[in-house]
């Protein structure tokens, strides 16, 4: 902090003291949010989700899970595999459309690997001569691919709201003769 003489024309000698701070007050983030170290060019920081039940999870990516043996009954692989996995969100959405039937137009993603490297295993049984050889997929990287998840409206357990008396508009279906 520091103290200096500034112009002010309200008093008769048309200068005052003021203090100056150096002191720069980010506002609070939200719960669940944390402020990144502040930059030279950033004077607070971004705030980003923190570890924990409010936290955004990532998007589709790769996953490890360490180095392991392949096992397939009693039979052991001959060295380890890093073994791969995908995870995280892919967007989706369901838009409803005008029409005289009930529409929605859905959109849908999963994530699921995107390249995949296949290692040939050598897998060595207690009884030697059933040893033999197999495939292994490692997971090269994910993405979120396309998929269908259009349902039948009437199946799903979806409610529909009459809009003049806000009732639940009850659909039977007819039988078959």
């Amino acid at each position: 902090m520091s103290c200096e003489a500034v112009s002010n024309p309200c008093y008769p000698t048309n200068t005052t003291a003021q203090i100056k701070s150096n002191s720069i007050i980010c506002p609070a983030c939200p719960e669940g949010y944390a402020r990144l170290n502040a930059t030279s060019d950033v004077c607070c920081g971004e705030c980003v989700p923190v570890i924990g039940p409010t936290t955004i999870p990532p998007k589709c990516e790769r996953q490890e899970f360490g180095a392991k043996q392949i096992k397939i009954g009693a039979c052991y692989s001959n060295q380890t595999y890093l073994h791969t996995g995908c995870g995280g969100y892919c967007d989706s959405s369901a838009t409803a459309t005008h029409g005289v039937s009930l529409t929605l137009d859905h959109k849908c993603t999963c994530c699921s690997a995107a390249k995949v490297t296949r290692f040939n295993v050598y897998m060595v049984c207690p009884d030697k001569s059933k040893n033999f050889e197999t495939m292994f997929p490692v997971i090269d990287s994910c993405t979120c691919h396309s998929i269908s998840c259009s349902k039948d409206i009437t199946d799903n357990g979806l409610v529909e709201v009459s809009e003049s008396s806000g009732e639940a508009v009850l659909k039977r279906r007819r039988r078959r003769r």
